[in-house]
């Protein structure tokens, strides 16, 4: 009977952690969502980079700064080059 209400407590945990678990992960892709779209349509430049100058991302504006029509072009390029 002790293994029987265990594991009928366990099964109750875990379906709260799991609940719990959901809000949060829902809740930060509703904010990355937000971010990336702020970031997106921004008319400032914005952009990401490694340390060792490889851009990984920008926004559309980043590009048209450079004379790029798009960020697709810019990615994989070192930012060295345009300083």
């Amino acid at each position: 009977m002790v293994p029987l209400i265990w594991v009928l407590l366990l099964r109750r945990t875990v379906r709260k952690q799991t609940g719990i678990i959901r809000t949060r992960w829902k809740t930060r892709m509703h904010l990355e969502a937000r971010f990336r779209q702020f970031v997106e349509r921004s008319l400032a430049g914005v952009f990401g980079w490694r340390l060792d100058g490889t851009i990984v991302g920008c926004n559309p504006a980043f590009a048209k700064l450079l004379g790029f029509q798009s960020c697709e072009e810019l990615i994989g390029r070192s930012y060295w080059i345009f300083r």
